[in-house]
């Protein structure tokens, strides 16, 4: 009396199959799914049948090891997969990441570069006021010293510093810069016949002259001219 104990099966099984049809060349010996094992009273297999095939028992351990590392690479390749779907995004995602991060590293860099610009242009409009001053400090001197009958007065030398500054000078604000001018005529000592004439002028520019201002340091340009009478 023959009896038929049924397993259910999966990759191990499959494997157990494979290696089962090639050791005894039964094609039939190879099921999808299940495994038939058919033993008689004694619990020695029949040789009779196309279905004839070995138990586990019989299956050398060194195919046994193959069939075991087959399935952990199985396994292990199965959660490689799963991990790389769980961390897959959608390129329309990515790109839309890319262009919040852009947003708000502008956003921060932004004030930097406003307080860089604004400064570049004050400075260099400092520079221009300040070859304006001197070049009317030279040209009120100049004027002073020139020998003529009678000589420019000191108002007159103020007039001419101011007549070179008034068109010159860059200012933002509605009311025109007056730049302060102070004229002294020496005549005596080591520094006898000469005409000093000194030009200053509170600048204010784009921001930073008015935040020196804010804060009870105005930013003023000087210059001076020292020439002798002729």
């Amino acid at each position: 009396m023959h009896g038929i104990s049924v397993a259910n099966t999966g990759a191990l099984n499959r494997a157990l199959n494979r290696a089962r049809g090639q050791a005894t060349g039964h094609p039939a010996s190879r099921q999808r799914g299940w495994v038939l094992v058919h033993t008689d009273g004694e619990g020695h297999g029949s040789t009779h049948g196309p279905t004839h095939v070995q138990t586990q028992a019989q299956i050398p351990a060194q195919t046994q090891a193959k069939i075991q590392a087959q399935t952990q690479a199985n396994n292990d390749a199965g959660a490689r997969r799963r991990v790389r779907r769980q961390h897959m995004v959608r390129p329309g995602a990515n790109r839309q990441n890319q262009t919040g991060a852009a947003v708000i590293e502008f956003a921060l860099i932004l004030p930097v570069l406003l307080v860089l610009l604004i400064g570049s242009v004050d400075v260099s409009l400092a520079l221009y006021d300040k070859a304006v001053i001197t070049n009317a400090s030279r040209e009120g001197a100049r004027a002073g010293i020139v020998a003529r009958n009678p000589k420019l007065t000191e108002a007159e030398i103020r007039q001419v510093v101011r007549d070179q500054t008034d068109l010159a000078l860059i200012h933002f604000g509605p009311i025109k810069p007056v730049p302060n001018v102070s004229v002294v005529q020496s005549t005596m000592g080591v520094d006898a016949n000469t005409l000093d004439v000194t030009v200053s002028y509170t600048f204010e520019g784009i921001g930073l002259g008015t935040l020196f201002q804010a804060l009870g340091q105005p930013w003023v340009l000087t210059s001076n001219t020292v020439m002798v009478h002729e």
